[in-house]
């Protein structure tokens, strides 16, 4: 008894060290002569990105030097294998770069998982299950168009965006920097024509055929439907889009920028507790915004409300970075989702 008792007492006491040791970078393990602390980086490697390069390969990026194995390809909606472990290539300089080769093609815009384990020299290890949509190799371009920020009475914020070049909008990213969670919306696969308008609803009204969307998109209508245009919507049904804000607009998830707008409020700062100086500094480094990131460098977004939005009335300098002058404040009752955009600003 009095030997089961000391094993008790020292079992209890390697679970507190191991407890109190992994919060400081330390671990240890039970031999046979007791307790042997080990030193070093005990934490589990993290994945920091993930993003298709081309329609065969995907580019892991880790936090540490890893190794990959258990590696499937599933479909993200009937969960079936689509390419098991011996149809996929790991290919790697350093093992913090990866990129994952399938024997095969992705079908455009659809769902598929990735699943597998990351281990570290250590054996500290990472199980990931990450979500990807199949190649574009074909896509559109687009350009912002115009921005609701206000929210009343059924009429709903939305970004409309103008299609610049004919393709598919599938796997192009919108990001919304406002909030303490980042809004990100991905595109469906969809073919697009040139000069034809896409409305993003940024929430959904109780009445708003929810079961439908993804299914049939010209069947869904809400408020600020358009005949005219391709009408989305994000799943979400709270405020989403600031009078202060930064939105950007990706060619792929992991992709470059393609466009920004920067907007505030007068007298008013980037939200200390969001991504807007973080989206800000991207869309400036990247070429999509011209002056600055400072919310000096934004377009004023005074007087906006639900029927006076952010309009783009310049697009025919598409070659050039993005800046202020290329909007306005709509007057009264100027938003024009799905359609041509109204050039009359408002005038205080």
């Amino acid at each position: 008894m009095k030997k089961i008792f000391i094993m008790q007492i020292v079992f209890t006491l390697f679970l507190v060290l191991a407890v109190c040791f992994s919060a400081i970078g330390i671990s240890c393990k039970l031999t046979p002569e007791g307790i042997t602390v080990l030193t070093g980086d005990y934490t589990s490697p993290k994945l920091i990105e993930l993003s298709v390069n081309e329609n065969q390969t995907l580019n892991l990026v880790f936090s540490k030097e890893v190794n990959l194995r258990n590696l499937s390809i599933i479909d993200g909606e009937t969960k079936d294998i689509v390419f098991s472990e011996d149809k996929l290539q790991i290919i790697t300089d350093d093992n913090l770069m990866i990129d994952v080769i399938f024997q095969g093609k992705t079908e455009c815009g659809k769902s598929y998982n990735l699943l597998g384990i990351a281990e570290d020299k250590k054996g500290s290890s990472l199980s990931f299950e990450l979500e990807f949509s199949g190649f574009n190799e074909n896509v559109c371009s687009l350009l912002f168009s115009e921005v609701r920020t206000e929210y009343s009475k059924g009429k709903i914020e939305f970004v409309e965006f103008l299609v610049t070049n004919s393709g598919n909008l599938a796997g192009i990213e919108f990001l919304c920097a406002n909030g303490k969670n980042v809004l990100e919306y991905v595109f469906p696969s969809c073919e697009v024509n040139k000069g034809e308008y896409i409305v993003l609803h940024c929430r959904l009204l109780e009445e708003t055929c929810i079961d439908e969307i993804g299914e049939d998109l010209n069947e869904c209508k809400a408020t600020d439907s358009c005949d005219n245009a391709r009408d989305f919507w994000i799943n979400n049904q709270t405020a989403c889009i600031g009078k202060t804000d930064v939105i950007l607009l990706k060619e792929r998830k992991g992709g470059k920028i393609v466009d920004a707008l920067l907007f505030a409020e007068e007298d008013k700062d980037w939200k200390a507790e969001t991504m807007m100086q973080e989206f800000a500094d991207l869309a400036f480094a990247g070429g999509v915004w011209q002056g600055g990131s400072e919310v000096t460098h934004a377009f004023c977004s005074k007087g906006v409300t639900t029927t006076r939005t952010i309009s783009r009335i310049r697009f025919d300098n598409v070659e050039e970075a993005n800046c202020p002058e290329n909007w306005i404040v709509t007057k009264t009752s100027g938003a024009t989702p799905g359609n041509e955009n109204c050039t009359q600003p408002y005038v205080n």
